[in-house]
């Protein structure tokens, strides 16, 4: 069975963003992520990633340009030095979470040649790090997953793969299944919405065996709950129940700890 996560930008948000951890626990969730976390201090987020059992699957590249200008983006053509210093800015607060993937973002008016050459830069440049590139919608220089694979298989990166949203073929009226098939292979992470941008509920899609189908095509990411809920999380998270079965209904007790970390300074 795949894994949960939760997107802690859209669930949860009635409550103080430090406290959205242990709901997430406690709602059966094994792992949280935020596409755009850098406004909070990372130490503060890691300890309620370790006090809550939590992995931290994703965030985004680049991180806000506070300074004024056009961020870092990794396909924008005379930004390659921008692109480089503010991959290093993500790669830090990454390293911080334990962060499974950093998607890095192609940006506006992206050119493929600069794209493959900064993606190319960044995997051979920290090879440890694990990157994904996902569709950036129409008129994007990555419109769909075939636009993303055809990158993928000229960068050659094995730290680089795909991250899907499954908002697109549910909104589009196609089976997401077979829109999927094709890009298991490359395919890190899921984000799972239905085509109204809030939780799931029925639509063409079947969870059930999405995720059977998932299983048996060897995928190992996270599908990651990133919709805004109609009324409370709480109240819309019946398809995750019909999944793993019923969670605790009260959060779990902190663990124990000899302090809370210094907030990192600058």
């Amino acid at each position: 069975m795949p894994k949960f996560a939760a997107d802690l930008d859209h669930l949860f948000s009635d409550r103080p963003l430090m406290t959205r951890f242990s709901a997430a626990k406690s709602a059966g969730f094994d792992a949280v992520e935020m596409r755009s976390p850098y406004d909070a201090a990372a130490p503060d987020l890691r300890y309620q990633l370790v006090m809550n059992d939590l992995f931290w699957t994703g965030l985004d590249a680049p991180p806000p340009n506070y300074t004024g200008g056009l961020p870092g983006y990794a396909g924008v053509a005379g930004q390659e030095d921008r692109f480089l210093r503010d991959l290093k800015r993500a790669l830090r607060v990454a390293d911080v979470l334990k962060s499974g993937f950093l998607t890095l973002l192609a940006g506006p008016e992206a050119q493929i040649g600069t794209l493959i050459g900064n993606l190319k830069a960044a995997c051979k440049a920290h090879p440890k790090a694990r990157f994904m590139i996902t569709p950036e919608g129409a008129g994007s220089l990555l419109p769909d997953l075939a636009s993303c694979a055809h990158v993928l298989a000229e960068v050659g990166g094995k730290n680089l793969c795909l991250a899907a949203d499954l908002r697109s073929p549910l909104a589009s009226g196609e089976d997401p299944i077979a829109w999927v098939t094709p890009y298991l292979p490359q395919l890190g992470h899921l984000w799972l919405a239905g085509a109204d941008g809030h939780e799931p509920a029925g639509e063409s899609l079947d969870l059930a065996g999405l995720c059977a189908h998932l299983d048996a095509g060897g995928y190992s990411g996270y599908v990651c709950a990133n919709y805004t809920p109609r009324e409370t999380t709480e109240g819309g998270l019946a398809w995750l129940r019909r999944i793993i079965g019923d969670t605790p209904s009260e959060e779990p007790a902190p663990k124990k700890t000899r302090g809370r970390p210094r907030k990192a300074k600058g």
